[in-house]
């Protein structure tokens, strides 16, 4: 998705990319919090919020030294302490962390955490209702388009209200165990594979993602990202039957995706830093992340492997040495009781 990969490997997939974690959240999302909303609400702050938070404020303290050594663009400025206590406030109170560009992926974390509140919302009031949930949170959808079109709101816009429909989306067919059951099939996996190809590929320069839409391209946009979505639950289903040690190494990311989410920026800055260093380019050049390719040898896929890996790897490093610790603090309360 952040690698400078070829066109054909990239696009195709830009209109569902940010719209199945919202599919995904709706999929696993289990009634028995219908009647505990308080569970609810602490398990999204628990792991929504409070990591978007935690990471933003360290990633700002980092600001300076990030301009300092060039990996930001040349333009972002030095925070005063002043502007280092505002981007905090914003952080705490509208998730909002500004100009960050280790952390740009963030952007989508306050449109998952108000969706799964309006997506809880919908459903209670509808009652499980499925035709109910769909059309409301369509009318919700469409409405919040409009609003915001007329009026201008800071730090906010209506893309959780879209989130909401893939998340509807996914719930339903969560529902739907035969149909479920049907796009598990690897016909059914191939077809929607090449149907989701050639709309990319014709879309590949007008799709804008999840982020810029109005209310005139979502009747277009929600459909092709639904398929996209049934596509990878498909995807997922074969996997998960056929290919288990695939199924093992998606286990591995999936428990972990907050850590390569909060990281590959970092860890593919990395790689452009060791690029500029063996090239001899321009240091400038580290600002463009993970934009750096070369015709004779492509650099997309060493990308796309340390963004993932090496996030994984001090995640594993972090959690044997917190291991090794608490197993030693274990054992001297032993003897201290002893």
């Amino acid at each position: 998705m952040h690698t400078p990969a070829p066109d054909c490997m990239r696009l195709w997939q830009r209109d569902f990319r940010v719209a199945l974690f919202f599919f995904v959240s709706g999929y696993c999302f289990k009634e028995k919090y219908l009647n505990d909303f308080s569970t609810f609400a602490k398990r999204k702050i628990k792991g929504i919020y409070w990591p978007f938070v935690k990471w933003s404020i360290f990633f700002i303290l980092l600001h300076n030294i990030c301009v300092s050594l060039k990996i930001y663009d040349a333009t972002t400025a030095i925070y005063s302490l002043k502007d280092i206590a505002e981007r905090i406030f914003y952080v705490v109170f509208a998730m909002y962390h500004g100009a960050e560009q280790l952390i740009i992926p963030f952007w989508f974390l306050k449109e998952l955490f108000l969706g799964a509140f309006l997506f809880y919302s919908i459903i209670k009031l509808c009652k499980v209702n499925q035709t109910q949930i769909l059309i409301l949170s369509l009318i919700i959808c469409f409405a919040g388009y409009w609003l915001f079109s007329v009026i201008e709101v800071p730090v906010i816009g209506p893309q959780f209200m879209l989130g909401t429909v893939f998340m509807v989306g996914g719930y339903i067919l969560a529902k739907h165990h035969k149909t479920d059951l049907f796009l598990s099939k690897g016909l059914v996996v191939i077809v929607l594979f090449i149907i989701v190809s050639v709309i990319g590929y014709y879309r590949s320069k007008s799709s804008t993602g999840m982020f810029h839409h109005t209310i005139y391209t979502l009747p277009l946009y929600i459909p092709i990202s639904l398929l996209g979505c049934l596509f990878i639950v498909g995807l997922s289903h074969v996997i998960k039957n056929h290919c288990l040690t695939l199924k093992r190494i998606f286990l591995n990311i999936g428990d972990r995706t907050f850590k390569v989410l909060t990281w590959h920026f970092s860890a593919m800055t990395l790689v452009t830093f060791i690029v500029v260093q063996i090239t001899g380019r321009d240091t400038t050049n580290i600002v463009y992340f993970n934009r750096i390719n070369d015709s004779v040898f492509p650099l997309w896929p060493v990308y796309t492997i340390v963004g993932v890996t090496l996030p994984l790897l001090v995640n594993h490093w972090y959690e044997a040495i917190a291991r090794c610790i608490n197993n030693r603090c274990k054992k001297g309360k032993i003897k201290i009781l002893h």
